[in-house]
């Protein structure tokens, strides 16, 4: 049997055993990820090349730990001996470089259900949530650890750190469970996370940051949070999540603007507005770029799109 061939059988044997084929994590995405490794220095794309692994393998250093196969690990790396006692796939760890542990923070407010103009395909929440589920399956993969809560009127359900599958799908799970409503809150959100995390731990927050702008809340409270996290030793990772048709007017005569957070409704002749709201628009971005920018936050503007792994592929590749 070609190596190809047990690779797949593997590969399927582990979709069926931990039941990873969920809304927001598929067959087809472990797949594409399986080569993926992601550090606190630097997420580097395994689509690509991988390298920066948190744990490394070979004889040459002191053995660690086991963890189970997952599609992606090289066949060699199986024990074999212990599949024969236990008819278990495990691989070999050797010498934990880093204790990595990351903090994903989803934003659950009513804005992040928008999906365009004419709704069609994910929407902000979604496109989010499988940005965060692929990160956490990369972390678990290199049996590193990582929390997920979601941001609605502040830290909802923030759980502890894991590094298992069982972890990840209880985070898919979570994911699943709930459907934005009502305001985010974020500054109080990674306040509440910031106090109940280590120092040095990685933040990656996903969100349209609306709720820091224009919810009454003061946009410096969340930058200030952010620069505490930072200053302690951390890292902050921002994906600013948009659809296109929030950063362009589209092209009809006139409209009427419907905020699903607060219920406002404006009617507006869209052409005699157009130039003034895109300027607007940009002075927003330009604003949380250079800001989050200035104090070190890796700062990232993602705009919904149907393939999200190419959105993470662009940016392992940038900060590899």
């Amino acid at each position: 049997m070609s190596q190809a061939n047990l690779d797949d059988i593997l590969f399927a044997d582990v979709v069926i055993r931990d039941g990873l084929n969920r809304k927001y994590f598929s067959p087809r995405d472990l797949r594409r990820l399986s080569h993926a490794s992601f550090s606190t220095q630097r997420a580097v794309d395994g689509l690509h090349s991988g390298k920066f692994r948190t744990r490394q393998r070979g004889q040459s250093i002191e053995f660690h730990d086991y963890r189970e196969y997952q599609p992606g690990d090289e066949i060699n790396h199986v024990d074999w001996k212990v599949y024969g006692r236990t008819d278990k796939l495990v691989i070999k760890l050797f010498e934990h470089q880093t204790d990595l542990a990351v903090h994903l923070l989803v934003d659950r407010s009513q804005s992040m259900k928008f999906n365009g103009l004419i709704p069609a395909g994910d929407s902000k929440y979604d496109f989010c949530c499988r940005l965060a589920a692929a990160i956490g399956f990369l972390i678990s993969k290199q049996h590193d650890r990582f929390s997920f809560a979601s941001a609605s009127e502040g830290l909802h359900r923030h759980a502890s750190t894991g590094s298992t599958t069982q972890h990840l799908i209880q985070v898919l799970d979570e994911m699943e469970r709930h459907e934005p409503t009502g305001s985010a809150d974020l500054a109080q959100a990674t306040s509440q996370l910031l106090h109940v995390t280590k120092k040095r731990d990685l933040l990656c927050v996903f969100s349209d940051l609306l709720d820091a702008d224009f919810q009454g809340n003061d946009p410096d409270d969340l930058i200030k949070i952010f620069k505490t996290w930072m200053q302690r030793g951390g890292e902050v990772i921002v994906f600013h999540v948009l659809h296109q048709d929030e950063i362009s007017l589209p092209h009809i005569a006139d409209g009427i603007f419907y905020d699903i957070e607060s219920g406002v409704r404006l009617e507006a002749d869209v052409s005699a507005i157009r130039d003034t709201y895109a300027a607007n628009v940009q002075r927003f971005l330009t604003e949380w770029a250079t800001r989050s920018r200035k104090i070190g936050v890796d700062y990232n503007l993602v705009l919904v799109n149907n393939d999200y792994l190419h959105t993470l592929a662009r940016y392992f590749s940038r900060r590899g």
